[in-house]
């Protein structure tokens, strides 16, 4: 049957270390669910209707309330993985943006170099029954570079402009530095081609309306 090696829980929701040898279910949760290889056989986990590899190459992202399953054979070997399960109020609370909601673009996760790190560095944590404090860190930065490059990442930002446009007086220049853009003009481009229109214009006509 499987089992629990290490589970921790906190603010953040609770990270576990699972050793899965038979399949799982179709269930869902209120969290946002990531889950990665650590060792043993590789399987897939059926997210809706989309089957997703769960590898050495690939994790696997759930948005809350999303029905997935484990598609373990069973005659394969168990397969260690790490599971988080991710408060959205804590991830955006974080992210000093608590209007939008945790949402995966995509259920399959490409594992590079630094998601790699950041699972070994969880991993150990957990192993070790370190502090709360550094294991929040860690999820965070994991869980962040799971939306780096995508879609999501980009649309909060663009989001929060809008925020600051339309609710503070801080200048153009100002609110692309707060959002890591190093110039007026870098911002000026990355809002007109996910808003559609200028930021001096849009927030002329937002308070105009």
């Amino acid at each position: 049957m499987s089992h629990a090696i290490a589970v921790h829980h906190g603010a953040f929701g609770r990270a576990a270390l699972y050793e899965l040898d038979k399949p799982i279910v179709t269930h869902a949760h209120r969290e946002g669910h990531l889950i990665f290889y650590v060792n043993g056989a590789g399987t897939h986990v059926l997210v809706g209707d989309t089957s997703v590899p769960l590898d050495v190459n690939a994790a696997v992202a759930v948005s809350p309330w999303e029905p997935h399953s484990f598609e373990l054979p069973d005659d394969s070997e168990p397969c260690l993985c790490l599971v988080l399960y991710i408060k959205p109020i804590w991830f955006l609370e974080t992210c000093q943006s608590a209007r939008f909601v945790l949402h995966f673009g995509a259920p399959s996760i490409s594992v590079t170099p630094e998601i790699e790190n950041w699972i070994r560095r969880l991993t150990s944590t957990l192993l070790e029954e370190q502090g709360s404090d550094l294991l929040d860190g860690y999820l965070y930065e994991a869980t962040r570079q799971c939306y780096t490059p995508n879609l999501y990442l980009n649309t909060l930002r663009a989001e929060q402009a809008i925020e600051n446009l339309m609710t503070t007086d801080k200048s153009i220049t100002d609110i692309g530095y707060d959002l890591g853009f190093s110039s007026q003009a870098r911002f000026t481009r990355f809002f007109a081609s996910n808003v559609g229109i200028l930021p001096s214009e849009y927030r002329r006509v937002a308070h105009l309306a």
